[in-house]
């Protein structure tokens, strides 16, 4: 965990990020403590954590959008297939943690997806600006087990908080430590 915190740390420093950068893990157990006191977005406490640090645990009632229950694997859809959804049952997303997540997001400008870009050997983007933060980003991320890009959606802009030129990138945490080994490399070339 030590070397996980550190090389998040060279990252962080790397690409200048004014924010945290935000674990997200999906868990079987259903966790008591931890939960906010009233409902909020996904995205919301994404953001949340990215700017204060702040750590939730979340389930289904403390959602204000139905959309992260059926991708993050909270809830069986009923009436609709959705795309971007993890078909495993859990109980808890934790948002904020990075120990033993299972997904990482950035919450990042242009400038700073570019160098990310050279970092993971290139992003390919697919998105629609309808799940933003719980499909394209963190669902996606988990199923493909590759980095996804969201340019977000209303939702998240209008009720979120998120700014014109915020988007968020979610990299699988098994891929820092070759993030880090092509940092040093780029430093090494004067970069």
């Amino acid at each position: 965990m030590k070397d996980l915190k550190e090389d998040l740390k060279t990252i962080k420093e790397y690409l200048k990020l004014n924010s945290e950068i935000v674990g997200v893990r999906l868990a079987k157990d259903d966790i008591a403590e931890g939960h906010p006191k009233e409902g909020q977005f996904y995205c919301w406490f994404v953001r949340q954590s990215a700017i204060s640090g702040e750590r939730f645990n979340l389930n289904e009632k403390d959602f204000t959008c139905p959309n992260p229950e059926l991708c993050l694997g909270l809830r069986e859809p009923k009436y609709v297939e959705v795309e971007l959804r993890v078909k495993e049952k859990y109980k808890t997303v934790q948002v904020g943690d990075v120990e033993n997540a299972d997904v990482l997001l950035f919450m990042i400008n242009p400038r700073q997806l570019m160098d990310l870009s050279i970092l993971l050997g290139g992003i390919t983007a697919s998105f629609k600006g309808e799940t933003a933060v719980c499909g394209e980003a963190t669902a996606r991320c988990y199923i493909e087990k590759k980095p996804s890009l969201t340019l977000l959606c209303h939702g998240a802009r209008d009720f979120s908080g998120y700014k014109d030129d915020e988007m968020v990138l979610a990299v699988p945490v098994f891929m820092v430590p070759d993030m880090v080994k092509r940092i040093n490399e780029l430093k090494a070339l004067g970069h």
